[in-house]
């Protein structure tokens, strides 16, 4: 039985059974209500848009629109119009509303907000503050009934530090705070997850599912791109296999090479473990030698010994020669 197949899942639910991701559910689902500006922390493809519409839907603006966009995705200006919109330059054009204004009574979802320039953030505040603003190039100010839920992967102590970022937008937009986990903090996660961007879409017909050995590989992964990398895999991972069994030979070369460099690891602590305590001493000794340029006064000073101990020890490795100790 494939593991869906006790799991509902609909296309915009979070995928999930963690600890983690409960524990950030139940958060979000108390937030929903609060109705008050929200910030969502997290690496890059952790779901954070994903995170701000169930809480959109779970709170009472649910009837209303859900919009986002992405100011690392937009000049300045361009960003500035797409949010404020933009009064007609003469009679033949009609008036743009910004998306502040048509998400009144929804929400407005701003992804990558560190990334918003400082003129818009003072806009915005000022937004926030008075509940109106103003279209670029526009006298008259429009009002909107919105919340901002805001997303970023930065540290905002930082930006805020460096002058990137405005503090008072930060705790403006920090009324309410979430941080979605990473892939590595919800390994018991990646089983449905894998197997659901597996057999999504018009993939659906085929009901793959992974081998135990292409399982344990996704387990072991640390997954910097978080849940947006294992949906890239497992789609290449559909094309590549034949059958109805994914292996981990489908998998990415960063998968496959991570769990190579993972049982070299190992190797190295058996081997480790298997060394006597006089051998370990040798290793570290040689070791140090080497790196210090084959000065022993420094190499006896660094090891916290004198310079006759370390002639003896030398002298017991059949380094030199008796005479020089």
């Amino acid at each position: 039985m494939n593991i869906l197949d006790t799991y509902k899942i609909e296309e915009r639910d979070i995928i999930g059974k963690s600890n983690s991701m409960k524990e950030i559910l139940a958060i979000a689902d108390k937030v929903a209500s609060a109705d008050v500006a929200t910030l969502v922390l997290g690496e890059s493809g952790t779901g954070k848009e994903m995170i701000a519409r169930r809480v959109h839907c779970r709170g009472p603006r649910k009837e209303g629109a859900f919009i986002s966009v992405d100011c690392s995705a937009l000049s300045e200006l361009n960003l500035e119009v797409e949010l404020f919109g933009e009064e007609a330059r003469d009679f033949s054009q009609t008036v743009r509303p910004g998306l502040l204004e048509q998400a009144n009574n929804g929400t407005l979802f701003i992804n990558n907000i560190e990334s918003m320039p400082i003129m818009i953030q003072s806009k915005l505040i000022k937004f926030l503050n008075e509940k109106m603003g103003f279209r670029v190039r526009g006298q008259v100010p429009f009002r909107s009934d919105v919340r901002i839920i805001a997303s970023s992967a930065k540290d905002f102590s930082e930006l805020v530090e460096k002058g990137l970022f405005r503090e008072d937008l930060f705790y403006a937009l920090n009324t309410m705070s979430l941080r979605a986990p990473s892939l590595r903090e919800r390994t018991e996660d990646i089983e449905l997850l894998a197997s659901f961007f597996l057999n999504k879409g018009k993939n659906a017909e085929s009901q793959k599912s992974l081998s135990p050995g292409a399982l344990k590989s996704l387990q072991d992964y640390r997954w910097p791109g978080n849940v947006r990398e294992l949906q890239s895999v497992m789609e290449r991972a559909f094309i590549l296999s034949d059958g109805m069994i994914v292996e981990k030979d489908h998998l990415s070369e960063s998968v496959s090479k991570a769990e190579k460099e993972e049982e070299v690891k190992d190797s190295k602590v058996i081997e480790f473990r298997e060394m006597r305590l006089d051998e370990l001493e040798r290793k570290h000794i040689c070791h140090t030698l080497e790196h210090l340029g084959g000065n022993k006064t420094k190499t006896a000073k660094t090891l916290g010994i004198t310079v006759k101990t370390l002639y003896n020890k030398l002298h017991s490795y059949g380094m030199i020669e008796p005479k020089e100790a």
